[in-house]
């Protein structure tokens, strides 16, 4: 029979155990946050986000939004230029017709400025930010914030020791349409051939930490680099694994794509007011501006070190973690496996000499499953009932605060009652203690031979509860086993913590599954305290966790500082008008009605009018766009036909739907022509679109007659059309945000 300890002994771990997770929790966020903000008279060597703020506030000017293609897109190109020659190197602009990896045309305006390194090979490091913003909001984060910091690293540069290898500050147009800046860059510019690789700094919100998420080849040498030279770095190859399946796309993707290697920084924090007009100065956090500048010098200088003209494939690799902002853990990536098996070796020796019984030791490596599992459903669970009660498909973004709150706090709370009833009390502590690190340690193997990346975070601290273990000796007593505890669960608490707030940010919280898993973990980790469990405390957690789920289904939808996104654009054609209103709530606004609402998108201009609720609307007097044909040649197959379309309204961006049996040969803007054929397809856009419009050379490959279809978008409601909803601080337009189009048709 499997002896009890005591009634008056149990109370006291279990006071423990909520006191350790409940210090952990609160400490980790504060000891991750981003540093404090470096002053203007700061040491000329190391960035301040003071003086970033400065260049920050003159680039923007009044902080219109500034898209390609917009009079304060161009004023932004000039006041840029300025910026740089204020630093004592001359800028050029690239200004060229790009088409994106979706086959978006752009006429984008790239500034790149070089400084000289001392070893004069002519390989070169990039430090690459995007100075265009979206329709919607300024862009104060997303990028400012990351041209403002790499001028920044540029001006701390000359201060300092100079780079080894030459820098190539590149400041791409068009990130936001189909990243075309950069592939102009790497396919037109006479500074590309010289990169081998390249910093890109990125924002998703406005505040946090500044995480080095993405990563090239070849970069585990700059990597331990990094962690040596960023003050409180924040990264983890585990981030990189997790974006790496992501669907999402930034610069760096395009320059890994033409063959370089590169590190990306970005944060993420407040989401909510990512590509909206709460992006602006007001709401940037200055630390995470210095921690940005900060991690973007290191990670340059990081990069500099590196033998460029050795091949990406002839470094090292390597996984790593942060440790709570205070340095990184990492080793070669072969060591994973090896490292997780001397984990396993240590805590299979470690029960051995304390003569536990097998069925025991399963019992905790049981437990720390099902603390896994049932900690990751019932975060899930919860998310998906408090999300069935918000208008919100997704609640994260209007309610983020009640959310963490929830996701950590009943993250202990669903691990001891999905695991400490029907398997702890099968065992003792010092069983517990083995089973459950033996089951970390196990699950790290299988991630490291899987997915090496991604281990870290198991296998870092799986070690450290092997060395504890050895380090108890023999038959340790009921109190060493719980500091042992301890010991273990600070060492994995200090990388599963931390990186929960950025899972969560990243993920949503309706994708529960992921930051349940990891606070799971970490009350897993602390079961060896709850041996036995009691009952009235298993009844009592779950008591506060339907308590926070209450909470959290209480939390507003919406507010001014968690707004809701919605926009409005009104579609006119020659005998239509609507207006579409795309809300990212699951109901319709109620000043649209209590009647059914059509839903979807008119004419089907995808890319250009969002799918929402669809309504009649007036008629106003902005001109369609203008368009003529002309006939260049007749051949047996078919005409040589060229096209001119431009906005009469000035709109920056045009689209043309051709007919069956039509294509497009070639593109021009201006003096400016599309390197390569013009996108397959029948419908192409085109952004940043200056008042001298297009000349489209288009092939008949099937007689006509043809009716081709052009639009043109311009921001914006035109003043002849009211908003249809009343103006209300928690909802802003987001992206593209408003917008007004003009659909024309052309027969020939």
């Amino acid at each position: 029979m499997t002896p009890t300890p005591p009634p008056a002994r149990a109370w006291p771990r279990l006071a423990v155990a909520f006191v350790a997770y409940g210090l952990a929790v609160l400490a980790a966020p504060r000891l991750s946050a981003p540093p404090a903000p470096l002053a203007l008279d700061a040491d000329a060597t190391r960035p301040s986000a003071a003086r970033a703020r400065a260049v920050l506030t003159r680039l923007l000017g009044d902080e219109a939004p500034h898209p390609v293609g917009t009079s304060a897109h161009a004023a932004v190109v000039e006041r840029l230029t300025a910026e740089i020659r204020a630093l004592g190197i001359e800028p050029r602009v690239e200004e060229s017709l790009a088409a994106g990896h979706n086959g978006v045309v752009t006429r984008v305006r790239n500034v790149v400025a070089r400084v000289p390194g001392r070893n004069g090979s002519g390989r070169a490091v990039a430090l690459a930010a995007h100075h265009d913003s979206v329709g919607a909001g300024p862009g104060a984060a997303d990028d400012g914030a990351g041209v403002a910091a790499a001028l920044e690293v540029v001006r701390a540069l000359q201060a300092g020791t100079p780079l080894e290898h030459d820098l190539v500050l590149l400041v791409t147009d068009g990130e936001e349409v189909d990243l075309s800046g950069a592939w102009a860059f790497v396919r037109g510019s006479p500074d590309a051939r010289d990169v081998r690789a390249v910093v890109n700094l990125e924002a998703r919100g406005t505040t946090g930490r500044a995480h080095l998420f993405q990563t090239g080849p070849g970069v585990g040498d700059a990597i331990a680099r990094f962690g040596a030279l960023a003050p409180n770095p924040a990264t983890s190859s585990l981030s990189a694994f997790v974006y790496d399946v992501l669907p999402n796309d930034t610069d760096l993707s395009v320059f890994l794509a033409a063959g370089w290697t590169g590190l990306n920084l970005a944060f993420i924090g407040d989401v909510r007011r990512y590509h909206t007009p709460r992006d602006d100065l007001a709401h940037l956090d200055d630390r995470s501006l210095q921690h940005l500048a900060d991690g973007a010098l290191s990670a340059v200088r990081a990069l500099d070190g590196l033998d460029l003209a050795t091949p990406h494939a002839a470094r090292g690799e390597r996984v790593w973690h942060d440790v709570l902002g205070v340095g990184v853990v990492s080793w070669p990536r072969g060591w994973s496996a090896a490292l997780a098996c001397a984990a396993l070796l240590a805590l299979g020796c470690a029960a051995f000499r304390w003569r536990t019984r097998p069925r025991e030791v399963a019992a905790g490596a049981l437990a720390l499953c099902a603390a896994l599992a049932g900690s990751a459903l019932l975060a899930t669970g919860l998310a998906l009932l408090a999300a069935r009660g918000h208008d919100a498909p997704d609640p994260w973004f209007a309610a983020p605060d009640a959310w963490a709150a929830l996701g950590r706090g009943t993250g202990l709370l669903g691990a001891v009652l999905a695991a400490a009833l029907p398997f702890a009390r099968r065992a003792r502590a010092a069983a517990l203690f083995t089973g459950t690190w033996l089951a970390v340690a196990a699950l790290g193997l299988v991630v490291a031979l899987l997915a090496p990346g991604a281990c870290p975070p198991l296998v870092a601290p799986a070690v450290s509860a092997g060395i504890a273990a050895l380090a108890l000796g023999r038959a340790p007593g009921p109190l060493r086993i719980a500091s042992a505890t301890i010991v273990a669960f600070a060492a994995g608490a200090a990388l599963w913590l931390p990186f929960l707030t950025g899972i969560e940010e990243a993920l949503g919280y309706t994708a529960g599954a992921v930051p349940g898993a990891l606070a799971g973990l970490a009350a897993g980790a602390l079961l060896p305290l709850l041996a036995p469990p009691r009952r009235a405390a298993l009844f009592a957690a779950g008591a506060l966790a339907l308590g926070a789920a209450g909470l959290a289904a209480l939390a507003p939808d919406r507010s001014p500082s968690a707004p809701v996104w919605t926009n409005v654009v009104h579609v006119q054609s020659a005998d239509a008008q609507q207006l579409v209103v795309q809300t990212f709530g699951r109901r319709a606004p109620p000043e649209l009605g209590a009647g059914p609402i059509e839903t979807g998108r008119p004419e089907g201009w995808s890319g250009l009018v969002p799918r929402g609720f669809v309504l009649g609307a007036a008629r106003h007097a902005e001109p369609p766009p203008e368009a003529d044909i002309e006939v260049l040649a007749e051949r047996p197959t078919g005409r040589h036909l060229r096209l001119r379309l431009r906005s009469a309204r000035g709109a920056p961006v045009l689209a043309l739907e051709l007919p069956e049996g039509v294509r497009a040969l070639a593109v021009r803007s201006g003096s400016l022509e599309l390197d390569g054929d013009p996108p397959r397809g029948t419908r192409i856009l085109f952004a940043g679109i200056g008042p001298e419009g297009l000349q489209v050379e288009l092939l008949e490959e099937r007689p006509g007659p043809h009716v081709l279809r052009a639009a043109d978008l311009a921001p914006g409601l035109p003043a002849a059309i009211a908003y249809p909803l009343v103006p209300d601080p928690a909802q802003v337009p987001r992206g593209r945000g408003h917008g007004s189009l003009v659909v024309t048709t052309l027969a020939f």
